[in-house]
């Protein structure tokens, strides 16, 4: 996927990544990504609340599985399960 990890050193929290633009739903700009316990029921959220699932739940191998959804505006958002 033309992915870099970013480790923040931190404890807890999310670390990140960079990855080139590229066509389909992946944003070309920042997108912030949420933790969150299930990413099946936050989708099921978004879905009644207008928004729409832009990038059904896939596994990251080794470190979790992540989403991203889109907001009626146009706006999107990551969700990110980390694998315990």
């Amino acid at each position: 996927m033309n992915y870099r990890l970013v480790e923040t050193g931190g404890e807890g929290g999310i670390n990140g990544g960079i990855m080139k633009p590229q066509e389909g739903p992946w944003p070309a700009k920042l997108a912030l990504y949420v933790d969150v316990d299930d990413l099946d029921l936050y989708a099921e959220k978004i879905r009644d609340a207008g928004g729409k699932v832009v990038v059904d739940k896939m596994d990251v191998p080794g470190v979790g599985q992540l989403s991203l959804s889109e907001d009626p505006d146009g706006c999107v958002l990551g969700m990110w399960k980390q694998q315990k």
